[in-house]
């Protein structure tokens, strides 16, 4: 193999675990607003602001995802994608949430919250949740995943649950749907795989010429 070539295949393959190690949640600006979009760079989806659906319910959000629509572009996202985001690209723990207790907060901040309580009076609120419905395959019922943080104890959860909630039930602070998108910046595998391709091709080039 050409020692050139080599090198920079070593480079390339490095490039690629050093960017999936440093996989992040990227908070983004849209035409919904700044920072209404949380960018996964590990899985190349865009999650909408909650803020963004919150008091539309289900019918209100699912009349509004066709071309032309408040929403065109995204669609409901699924519980495995939920999974995903929630235990994998936030790093929240799915069995003990209280040793990743800044993760759930952090991923709250993106995201925006859907109900906060606090003492009133003008004195800040201390309790955040971040509950939205979402796409689990039935016909009938909807799933909810939520993510919950008390900032002045050490309380705090997030759970994905399926057919919990019916459509007419998505109201108030259950009012928001988890919307997901494709994102339109490639995944850095396929960064990789395409810097690989046109590599392979230029030695091919070389070889002949």
């Amino acid at each position: 193999m050409n020692k050139q070539f080599k090198c920079i295949l070593i480079a390339s393959i490095a490039l690629l675990f050093s960017m999936n190690a440093q996989a992040l949640l990227v908070s983004e600006d849209s035409s919904f607003g700044a920072g209404s979009i949380t960018r996964d760079t590990d899985t190349g989806l865009e999650w909408l602001g909650l803020d963004y659906t919150l008091t539309q319910g289900y019918s209100g959000v699912v009349s509004q995802l066709g071309p032309g629509g408040t929403y065109d572009g995204f669609r409901l996202a699924t519980g495995a994608e939920l999974e995903t985001l929630f235990y994998s690209s936030a790093g929240i723990s799915s069995t003990n949430t209280s040793s990743t207790r800044a993760e759930i907060f952090n991923l709250i901040s993106l995201v925006g919250y859907t109900f906060s309580a606090g003492l009133g009076g003008g004195a800040p609120a201390y309790f955040f949740a971040s509950t939205a419905f979402f796409d689990d395959g039935e016909d009938t019922l909807l799933g909810l995943a939520s993510l919950s943080i008390d900032i002045e104890s050490s309380g705090q959860d997030a759970f994905i649950l399926s057919d919990i909630a019916s459509p007419a039930s998505t109201i108030g602070e259950w009012s928001a749907g988890w919307l997901v998108r494709a994102s339109e910046v490639p995944a850095p595998a396929g960064i990789f795989w395409l810097g690989l391709s046109m590599l392979l091709i230029g030695r091919g080039r070389i070889t002949n010429s």
